[in-house]
Parts: structure tokens; sequence; C-alpha cells
């Protein structure tokens, strides 16, 4: 987010306004409104690209009290998140026992 970006500034200066209407939610800004809002981000996003697509929205979550939280802006944050497959990973042996580590013998650690 660039701190010196129109919707940046909009949110700055009517952060009570803002504040005030949309306490406990997540808002979209482009320009100088507030165009969507909502309990969930990327909610709030989907919204506010569907009704301006070429647009890239400022989005912040507005705290119930007054509290300071970082704002971000949507770009290219919200792709889903993909899963990897967990790595297997087989020893040789199917057990480790004693007859593993002949070499150790009588070998103690620590003391």
């Amino acid at each position: 987010m660039m701190a010196g970006s129109r919707e940046f500034r909009f949110y700055v200066s009517k952060a009570p306004e803002i504040n005030k209407r949309f306490a406990g939610k997540h808002v979209a800004i482009i320009g100088d409104r507030v165009v969507a809002s909502g309990k969930s981000p990327m909610e709030v996003y989907k919204r506010a690209k569907k009704s301006y697509p070429q647009s890239r929205p400022l989005l912040a979550y507005v705290p119930r009290r007054d509290t300071l939280t970082p704002v971000v802006e949507a770009k290219g944050l919200l792709k889903p998140a993909t899963k990897k497959k967990p790595v297997r990973v087989r020893a040789s042996r199917p057990k480790w026992g004693k007859e593993t580590f002949q070499d150790a013998g009588e070998a103690t650690f620590g003391g």
C-alpha cells in the first residue's frame, strides 16, 4: 500500500466517520468512497471488484473501538491457498532396533 494513495488519504481523513459507521466490519475503499463493507474481507473484495473491475480497492478492517489497525491494499493478497501433498519419507528399514546401532556398544551420553 502506498501511504500517499488517494484511498489511504480518504480513510485517514474520514476515520472518525468510518469508524462509527462501519465498526467491526471490513471495508473496501476506491477513490474517495467506501464501496463495500461486510464481515469477510474476501466478500468485501469480491463485491468491490464486481462493481469496479478496473480498480484496486483499499481493504481495511474497522475495529469496534479506537484501536490502531494496519490497513492492507488488495494487490494479489487474496489468491486462494494451494494445498500441497505431504511428503512421505520411508526409512530403509521398517523398524529401528538395537542391532541397527551395533557399534554404539555401551556408550553413555551426558555423564
